[in-house]
């Protein structure tokens, strides 16, 4: 095989391998109310106006389960929208 081939079909068994670690979310513990998943860029947060122009891309960490809201930016917290603390 030549040099120029063996080189060609490393890089792509080593990019195939990084693509594919990206792939397979790690076991990621979340706290209550969150779960781990490819969340929106603009989550909904408590006594904020929701964003009219979003990314539409997601990343994989931990939001808020259904029907509840960011406590505040840290984006640590899931509250219950009638539960957000005053302003």
């Amino acid at each position: 095989m030549r040099p120029v081939s063996v080189l060609l079909l490393v890089s792509l068994s080593a990019a195939f391998i990084l693509i594919s670690t990206d792939i397979v979310p790690p076991n990621k513990e979340c706290p209550q109310n969150m779960t781990y998943t490819c969340g929106t860029m603009c989550p909904e947060i408590c006594n904020e106006p929701k964003p009219t122009v979003c990314n539409k891309m997601c990343r994989m960490d931990c939001f808020c389960i259904e029907n509840y809201v960011f406590v505040n930016k840290n984006l640590k917290n899931c509250v219950l929208p009638q539960d957000c603390p005053p302003k």
